[in-house]
């Protein structure tokens, strides 16, 4: 209970690990719960305390939320997660959903993996996704992006993959079941045809769903 920082890549790759994270923690590093894939658990509640989630070390509280996590839950509880909780008196992340964010939704940090829906409509504010933030979501088939996300987000220092830019590739990048991108009424950044994403003009390809059918494009 003493213990206030987990580093990253603590608990990568121990598989069946229940994940109880006490009332005291303030920061969780990249790649920590990384593959624990074999953990039964059907939530996983984010304390009251809890400041930061990503990064190599801790820089306190992130009040420009500029630190994007690193697989901090990817792969985690692949067949049960549901849903994050976050304990009352937190400020520092939101869940919706069950889907948990950076404060004002500003990074999607992770979907759980089990969650069942096979829609999900990204929260207002949302300008990036967290890496590999949808992988294993077997479940989502479309996902309707935030007039407020960003393919390309302000990269902070602490992210690794500088060359992978896009933020939603990144952020799904394979292990999922999507096969729609839509995009809401307003949206002046982007546009859909066939569930595959280009610029307004559409003069640039942008993603193309994972589990997309190119031979229906």
């Amino acid at each position: 209970p003493k213990v206030k920082y987990i580093g990253a890549q603590v608990f990568e790759y121990c598989t069946n690990l229940v994940i109880d994270l006490h009332e005291g923690l303030l920061w969780i590093g990249d790649f920590s719960f990384n593959h624990c894939s074999s953990s039964k658990q059907t939530q996983i509640v984010i304390p009251s305390t809890l400041v930061q989630i990503g990064g190599t070390s801790y820089v306190g509280n992130n009040t420009d939320n500029n630190i994007i996590p690193t697989h901090v839950f990817y792969d985690c509880a692949t067949a049960k997660l549901k849903e994050f909780i976050l304990a009352d008196g937190n400020v520092n992340f939101v869940v919706h959903e069950g889907v948990l964010y950076s404060k004002n939704y500003k990074v999607l940090i992770s979907y759980p993996a089990a969650k069942t829906a096979t829609r999900y409509v990204m929260q207002e504010g949302c300008t990036a996704i967290a890496e590999l933030g949808f992988s294993r979501a077997h479940y989502l088939k479309t996902l309707v992006l935030a007039n407020s996300f960003t393919v390309l987000p302000e990269i902070p220092d602490n992210f690794i993959n500088l060359k992978l830019v896009n933020s939603l590739i990144i952020g799904l990048y394979v292990y999922n079941s999507i096969t729609n991108f839509e995009i809401k009424e307003g949206n002046t950044k982007y546009a859909v045809d066939n569930g595959i994403l280009y610029s307004a003009d559409f003069t640039e390809l942008i993603a193309v769903p994972t589990a997309h059918s190119l031979n229906s494009t």
